[in-house]
């Protein structure tokens, strides 16, 4: 990662593109104050701006993280062990990969879903044979199952599901979506609205919000939410801004789930497949 950013600084400066770190707001369609950690303040003018944000997990406040046995998926980096047990609320991409990848760690593992399957954006019959095989790698599933409340105690955690069954874990990982990095913003400002999850409506051709000189593009606009999707919406933003001509983006867009279910073992013996430990490239 630090050297991913150290790539970007110096694409930056080769292109003389300044760049600060500091909290933005802004003050109108036209400029935007910038508060440094330190608190220094200065204000910047602009014809055109593009917000690009990116996401936070969602944090509901009736859920109890305390980063010991109820975490978001940030937090799931910091662990220093792996848990006995593990509970994942959350069927969307980032539920599925970490079940899987804690499943893969012989950890034992019950995946949540309100809904009554996991993935919806993602063809039926890829996503019934997954089912399939993560349950058959000893996962429980538990779909269609509404979560009531979840409990934070000494030694276990427990998450209530509405129809009266609770299930007992070391950790829970709470990884129901994620919320746009945008309150601080000012959008009410220039009178640009948010949805409740934080995301901003845009052009899906131009990538312009309800303010024509103001874009948005990236995890802050929602799904995708991939970084090779965001890029090109950045660079249609872009051309939009200097007149390049663009073509439009297509209506679906490649993506890639990196989960790990059991692999095809057609031609293979046991033990090579034990050998080989691929991972299953869901896209």
């Amino acid at each position: 990662l630090d050297h991913e950013v150290e790539v970007l600084q110096h694409q930056f400066m080769r292109n003389t593109v300044k760049s600060a770190r500091a909290d933005v707001k802004f003050l109108g369609p036209n400029r935007v104050s910038l508060t440094t950690d330190t608190g220094d303040y200065s204000e910047v003018g602009f014809a055109h701006a593009l917000i690009a944000v990116g996401t936070r997990p969602h944090r509901p406040r009736d859920v109890p993280f305390d980063k010991t046995r109820v975490f978001d998926s940030d937090e799931m980096l910091e662990l220093d062990r792996l848990p006995r047990t593990l509970t994942v609320i959350g069927g969307g991409v980032i539920g599925v990969e970490y079940a899987t990848i804690f499943s893969a760690l012989d950890v034992p593992v019950t995946l949540v879903e309100p809904r009554n399957s996991i993935l919806d954006f993602v063809d039926r019959e890829i996503v019934d044979d997954f089912i399939h095989q993560m349950r058959d790698r000893g996962m429980t599933i538990r779909l269609g199952s509404a979560v009531k409340e979840i409990r934070s105690k000494p030694d276990t955690a427990e998450v209530e599901l509405a129809d009266g069954r609770t299930i007992r874990s070391e950790v829970v990982l709470y990884a129901a979506g994620r919320t746009g990095n945008v309150g601080s913003l000012g959008l009410d400002i220039v009178g640009i609205d948010a949805d409740p999850r934080g995301r901003i409506k845009v052009d899906q051709q131009t990538f312009q919000t309800s303010v024509a000189n103001i874009y948005a593009a990236g995890d802050a606009i929602g799904f995708p939410s991939l970084a090779s999707t965001s890029m090109e919406q950045g660079r249609g933003a872009s051309c939009h801004v200097c007149g390049v001509l663009w073509p439009p983006p297509p209506e679906t867009c490649p993506y890639g789930i990196y989960a790990v279910p059991e692999i095809s073992t057609v031609g293979q013996s046991e033990e090579q497949v034990r050998e080989s430990g691929s991972a299953y490239e869901v896209g």
